[in-house]
């Protein structure tokens, strides 16, 4: 029997997924797009909260669809700056 994915890899894997593609996704993408990475259908609308909650991803609701992105760049300015 294989080892499970634990809680922090999978947020390494979609964070690295984001980071890799430069794309703003639909909530659809990155279900496919997670799949892909390993991450079990059921887990990843949890990591993906996760990750928004902890300010890694950002979502935006646009005409009634949901968006999601993270650049890399991003990542960096937002450990660069001092909270006020």
């Amino acid at each position: 029997m294989g080892k499970g994915v634990s809680a922090q890899e999978k947020k390494d894997r979609m964070l690295a997924m984001f980071h890799r593609d430069c794309y703003v996704f639909t909530n659809k993408e990155v279900m496919k797009a997670a799949s892909k990475e390993g991450i079990v259908s059921g887990a990843i609308e949890g990591v993906l909260k996760e990750l928004i909650c902890d300010d890694l991803v950002r979502e935006a609701k646009i005409s009634g669809s949901l968006f999601y992105w993270s650049f890399p760049g991003c990542a960096a300015l937002s450990n660069t700056v001092p909270a006020a």
